[in-house]
C-alpha cells in the first residue's frame, strides 16, 4: 500500500502543524515571579525572588548533575546575585530549595 503525503511530508489523513520554538521556557518558569535575569548569564545575573518565598538556598548544578556552587537565601530576600566567575560557559540548573517543593530554572552561561 503507498502512503502519499502532501507538500509539508505529512500524510493525508493527519493533521502537521509546523512548531518553531525560539526560546526555552518551562510553563513553571512562564507563569512565575521567580526568575533569571539576564539568561544566558555573561558576567553577571540575578535570581529575582518571588515576593513571601520559602526559599532557603539555591544550587548551581552542571548538565551532569555536579553541584557547581551554593547561594544561601534569607527569607525577605527578593533577589540573589549570581557572579559566573570561575564557571565554564555552558547549560546549568539552579535548584531553588524550599520545605514547600524545590523549584528549577535552567540558564546558560556564555
Amino acid at each position: 500500500m503507498l502512503k502519499r503525503t502532501n507538500k509539508d511530508g505529512c500524510l493525508k489523513d493527519t493533521i502537521c502543524t509546523r512548531i518553531r520554538v525560539t526560546e526555552s521556557t518551562s510553563i513553571e518558569e512562564l507563569y512565575s515571579n521567580t526568575y533569571v535575569f539576564p539568561n544566558p548569564i555573561e558576567d553577571k545575573s540575578i535570581i529575582y525572588l518571588e515576593p513571601n518565598h520559602t526559599f532557603n538556598s539555591a544550587l548551581l548544578y552542571n548538565i551532569e548533575g555536579k553541584n557547581i556552587t551554593r547561594y544561601s537565601i534569607d527569607k525577605n530576600q527578593e533577589k540573589v546575585n549570581i557572579n559566573r566567575k570561575n564557571i565554564t560557559p555552558g547549560f546549568y540548573m539552579i535548584k531553588l530549595v524550599s520545605l514547600n517543593g524545590d523549584r528549577h530554572l535552567r540558564v546558560i552561561i556564555k
